[in-house]
């Protein structure tokens, strides 16, 4: 894998029993394997936000951990059967929710690396969503 990168971030969301609308972020960014983990960094442009947010996403086969900063922080790490609270920095104060990983899935290719993972997210009382997201790193420019 090359050290530059173009990063798809796709998450589905279903609430209630109620399939969300997907979510898809893309960015160029760049790849490191660093003490058997891998890592992606990359900034992410959101609507209404004037500053990009810093994207560190770090994982193997058992962990994925996702770090982003700015003026959204946030730290989500996935184990496989093992709730961690997720914590949201925003203007408004900091939000914590629990995410639960059933399970995650690591596909390591020539010129492609792809991380998925299935959870449940949990807030006050109860589970607030079941959820699926895949990250998949490729070279840029493209092969």
């Amino acid at each position: 894998m090359t050290k530059d990168v173009y990063i798809t971030v796709q998450g589905s969301h279903i609430v209630d029993g109620t399939p969300q609308e997907p979510v898809v972020t893309k960015a160029r960014g760049k790849y490191y394997y660093r003490g058997g983990k891998h890592y992606l960094l990359y900034d992410e442009e959101l609507e209404g936000v004037e500053q990009p947010i810093s994207s560190v996403v770090k994982f193997n086969d058992t962990l994925l951990e996702v770090r982003k900063k700015g003026s959204l922080e946030s730290l989500m790490v996935f184990e496989k059967d093992k709730l961690n609270v997720a914590r949201y920095a925003t203007g408004a104060g900091t939000i914590e929710v629990g995410v639960k990983a059933a399970d995650i899935a690591l596909e390591e290719a020539t010129g492609r690396i792809r991380i998925s993972v299935t959870y449940e997210m949990f807030a006050g009382c109860g589970k607030v969503q079941d959820s699926r997201v895949t990250i998949t790193a490729v070279p840029y420019p493209f092969i």
